[in-house]
């Protein structure tokens, strides 16, 4: 009896030891295929991308007087990284739809389960290769969206405005290089007064000639930013020789809006991932607002995690209408759910941005809300 219960037991052992190796070697099979799922995805994707972006800026170069197809393109390439970006989580519920759909054809998924591989085993490797995939996206796209979108800003303004407004924040306080008349000119101030008057504090103007050289400064105790212009109260003049000038009220006109500075000068989307911890730091010292640029890092801290719910939500998908059929239903579907979960992140976003949420809760929650409906609906309709 004894030899029957060890003769018994041997090859559940071995068949437990075999399935486990067997299911380390499908998840790399998987894996592979998801990255192959992805990268034919996200080149669907940006294609698209690129070609409404090209249709939008040619729609808008019909209002300026300059700029011609060559600008267009160059736009189009520039602003299209950013729009990329913001899509990217969603390529994976795709992604995963087709892989998965892919292996119901083959029945390679069917004997896959008849081996005794459960859902969470087949989950689990493509989830960390998703998150893997966001961190990448984070840690290495953002920089370059960033810095490319930065460009696309600049090259707007140049084309619709003739010049380009430079503004720097440092520990320092505020830098903004701009035009006055036919000279440039670079003003400074340590703090914010006021942000709704957007009265700044130690203002000073640096002079400068034609050829960039030292022309002068005036500083004011108080300055204010008004529609079109920088209004300096007590200003006082300083030449180059160090003759002083008492002006009472001085006015020097700007492109610069209010509503610019309120925006935190330079826009999340130009600030990498990387930097944006010390320039909102920088926000704060100088009393400038910062909820923009902290849901956009606490969007960016979320993506990883975005990319694995995407990835669950089309997992759940794929294993729901491989049994039961109709491509149909199950493209339509998957196109559904990838827009309602866009409509409903931006919606969550915008409502952080105007403050009625915290922003840790205003980025997380699209994420946090889509995995649990994964696991939900993947409870309801697997077994494990």
């Amino acid at each position: 009896m004894r030899e029957l219960e060890l003769s018994a037991t041997v090859p559940v052992r071995s068949t437990a030891r075999r399935r486990w190796r067997f299911s380390s070697t499908f998840a790399r099979y998987l894996g592979r295929g998801l990255l192959y799922s992805v990268m034919i995805v996200t080149g669907g994707l940006v294609l698209l991308v690129v070609i409404f972006d090209a249709i939008e800026q040619l729609r808008r170069s019909g209002g300026r007087e300059g700029g011609g197809l060559g600008d267009v393109i160059e736009l189009a390439l520039l602003h299209s990284p950013a729009t990329t970006q913001q899509l990217l989580p969603f390529t994976m519920l795709f992604a995963a739809m087709l892989t998965f759909r892919r292996l119901s054809r083959s029945n390679e998924l069917v004997a896959a389960r008849a081996a005794g591989i459960s859902v969470w085993q087949l989950l689990i490797p493509v989830w960390l290769l998703a998150m893997i995939l966001g961190s990448l996206t984070v840690a290495i796209l953002n920089p370059v969206s960033a810095a490319l979108y930065t460009r696309y800003e600049s090259r707007v303004d140049l084309l619709e405005d003739g010049d380009i407004d430079r503004m720097e924040l440092s520990s320092g306080g505020l830098w903004l290089r701009q035009s006055w008349g036919d000279l440039p000119i670079i003003l400074h101030a340590t703090s914010v007064m006021d942000q709704e008057a957007m009265q700044l504090g130690d203002m000073t103007v640096f002079l400068l000639d034609a050829n960039g050289g030292y022309a002068g400064r005036i500083d004011a105790p108080v300055g204010q930013l008004t529609e079109g212009a920088w209004i300096l109260k007590e200003a006082v003049r300083v030449d180059p020789v160090g003759r002083m000038e008492h002006i009472p009220v001085l006015r020097i006109p700007t492109n610069l809006s209010p509503d610019r500075i309120h925006n935190g000068l330079a826009p999340p989307e130009t600030i990498s991932f990387w930097d944006l911890p010390e320039y909102i730091s920088t926000l704060r010292s100088i009393g400038l607002p910062t909820r923009g640029h902290v849901v956009h890092f606490q969007n960016l801290l979320a993506t990883p995690l975005m990319f694995a719910a995407m990835l669950l939500i089309g997992t759940v998908f794929s294993l729901r209408f491989a049994r039961r059929g109709g491509t149909l239903i199950f493209v339509a579907m998957g196109i559904a759910s990838g827009f309602v979960f866009f409509v409903f992140a931006n919606v969550v976003l915008a409502v952080g941005l105007s403050g009625r949420l915290p922003a840790e809760m205003a980025a997380w929650t699209p994420a946090v809300v889509a995995i649990l409906l994964g696991l939900a609906l993947l409870f309801h309709t697997e077994d494990g």
